[in-house]
């Protein structure tokens, strides 16, 4: 079963996304090209979402991305992987 959560970058970019995981703080979020890192419950109420957390980028994948992924699972680290869900 899928949760929806509002993540929030820098106060500015807003995304609604769609996980089969739970998240949580300290939670490491794979979305398309980008690991976003849950740092904190956002203190505004989550409307279309389970939760709304505030986040910081901490990497943007591009060429390597696959390679990059590959190596992370490799080494068995945790990222819990997400879909962006567009608003209609």
């Amino acid at each position: 079963m899928e949760m929806l959560y509002e993540l929030e970058l820098d106060g500015e970019n807003e995304k609604l996304v769609a996980t089969g995981e739970l998240l949580d703080v300290g939670d490491a979020v794979m979305l398309d090209n980008e690991v976003w890192l849950v740092l904190r419950e956002a203190e505004r109420a989550a409307i279309r979402g389970h939760a709304r957390y505030l986040c910081r980028r901490a990497l943007q994948l591009r060429v390597e991305a696959e390679e990059l992924v590959a190596h992370a699972k490799a080494l068995q680290l945790k990222f819990t992987e997400a879909r962006e869900v567009r608003s209609a």
